[in-house]
């Protein structure tokens, strides 16, 4: 795991980005954090994207700051990426090759 952290985060610091990251997923949380930190990148494993999709307040919170959804580690059915896109106002999510 520390590996795929390490390799997803050196592009970023290339480009001088903030990395943001969490010790426990908890959509709220996570959803009142990507708002706080205007977050714009997020790789998450299905579970994670299927969560906050089922997250009650999610057109509560503003992050059209998010601009790239990246998921990895299982499948993702393809109606789930087309509701995420759409409820999150993402371009379709891409997978990312393990």
């Amino acid at each position: 795991m520390t590996a795929n952290i390490i390799d997803d985060a050196q592009p970023l610091a290339v480009i001088r980005a903030t990395l943001v990251l969490m010790t426990e997923f908890k959509r709220a949380e996570f959803l009142a954090l990507a708002q706080r930190k205007q977050i714009t990148h997020a790789p998450m494993v299905p579970a994670m994207v299927g969560l906050c999709l089922l997250e009650p307040n999610l057109a509560s919170f503003d992050i059209q700051a998010w601009r790239l959804g990246v998921y990895g580690s299982a499948p993702m059915p393809e109606p789930s990426i087309r509701r995420c896109a759409q409820a999150l106002t993402l371009p379709p999510l891409a997978s990312k090759p393990a």
